[in-house]
């Protein structure tokens, strides 16, 4: 340290093996200097153990994929020592700008270029580390491509249009996710298909991509030459087996199987609108309808087509009428007890029933509103059954395997 008339106190960067410092002073007015031989590594004993240095020791998860004779594409995360927990900026030398995510890294390299110089900055200490990325590299795996299309079915819409249905085949890769999409036609998914897109019969050729994990694969599908002999779309064209068994003045029970027309062979989920959920039961299916409500919606849905049909069947009700169950057996008796009712449900007090009891409340138009079933009842027995939400008439309809009984309710 040169001489200096500032009082102290004075700081020096001193090493180990030079453990005695002279300290010299000297005074204006005064002849020669004073001196004294400081021992600072005794006095220094209990100093505190500075960190470790800030470093990059390794770098993990490596992987590579060969993006052609020359060039991979590399993943990577350095490995730190000596870091206090502070952002870390890291960086690639000619590769990669600065960053603070954590990694992993992805980096397309040239294999003329063997060795990459990591950096890293953590609180202003840099440390850099010479990283042979091509030794680590020496079995790379091969790039992800489309090689082809699979499980295809065609379905004719109209004269230009048509359903198509496909999964695309992969090779290479590194088995992360693949997300996959067709260029205007449909948005990335990790969904593994099979794919179901509508198509036009002038745009013959679609833009297939997939990317998985910063690698990207295309593939120019000719959709319209797989899709020579399209299937005819799904139709209802009929139905067969029907019978019919009158329940009483105004109620049918109704069994029958809906007639397809077209379609691809895969499951049809079946329904009857405001009367049957959606099934894939193949049939027949029965039904309770009322006389005032004659045509009921027929519809099937099949791979994303639908169809429906208009089924009158009252029509066909007055050809096939078998006489049924009498419509008041003698010893079954129904009776509301509060008959009109303000309320959104009514209790109900039934004997005489043989067997066990199925009770349904149906709307003005024949729409089910509830149904409930009880075990065979002795003597008398009292239930609930709900309404519908709005004020009106509601038919409430008491069945067993050979009484039947329908009783007006009126909602205020």
């Amino acid at each position: 340290m040169l001489p200096t008339t500032s009082p102290g106190p004075y700081s020096l960067h001193l090493y180990t093996d030079n453990p005695s410092i002279i300290l010299k002073a000297s005074q204006t007015g005064t002849d020669g200097e004073a001196s004294f031989v400081y021992n600072w590594l005794s006095a220094c004993g209990n100093a505190p153990v500075l960190p470790p240095s800030f470093t990059i020791v390794d770098v993990t998860g490596v992987s590579c994929t060969s993006l052609s004779a020359t060039s991979r594409r590399l993943s990577f995360t350095p490995v730190y020592s000596g870091a206090t927990g502070a952002p870390i900026s890291f960086s690639v030398v000619n590769e990669m700008l600065p960053t603070t995510s954590p990694g992993p890294y992805i980096l397309d390299l040239y294999t003329d270029n063997p060795v990459i110089n990591l950096r890293a900055v953590q609180s202003g200490s840099s440390a850099s580390h010479a990283y042979n990325w091509l030794a680590a590299c020496q079995n790379p795996v091969a790039p992800l491509t489309i090689t082809n299309v699979t499980g295809v079915s065609c379905t004719s819409l109209s004269a230009t249009s048509r359903r198509v249905s496909f999964t695309p085949t992969y090779s290479g890769g590194t088995g992360a996710p693949i997300s996959f999409s067709v260029v205007i036609e449909m948005l990335p998914t990790t969904s593994p298909g099979p794919y179901t897109l509508t198509l036009y019969t002038d745009n013959p050729v679609i833009n297939l991509r997939a990317m998985q994990s910063g690698t990207t694969a295309s593939y120019a599908y000719n959709w319209l030459a797989a899709c020579q002999n399209p299937a005819a779309p799904l139709t209802i064209t009929g139905v067969t087996g029907a019978s019919c068994t009158a329940l009483s003045a105004t109620l049918r029970r109704v069994s029958f199987s809906p007639v397809y027309g077209g379609g691809t062979g895969v499951p049809i989920s079946f329904s009857v609108v405001n009367e049957m959920l959606p099934t894939t039961s193949p049939g027949p299916y029965t039904l309770q309808l009322y006389t005032d409500n004659p045509v009921i919606n027929l519809r099937a849905v099949q791979s994303g087509s639908s169809a429906s049909h208009a089924y009158n069947w009252l029509a066909n009700c007055s050809a096939s009428l078998r006489i049924g169950v009498k419509e008041i057996g003698e010893s079954l008796r129904v009776t509301v007890l509060s008959n009109p009712t303000l309320a959104d449900e009514v209790s109900v007090e039934i004997s005489g029933a043989v067997g066990g009891l199925t009770l349904s409340v149906f709307d003005s138009r024949g729409h089910r509103m509830s149904e409930k079933s009880l075990t065979q009842p002795v003597g008398t027995v009292r239930t609930t059954i709900g309404l519908g939400q709005s004020t009106g008439v509601y038919l409430l309809r008491v069945l067993t395997t050979t009484q039947s009984q329908v009783v007006k309710v009126v909602r205020e």
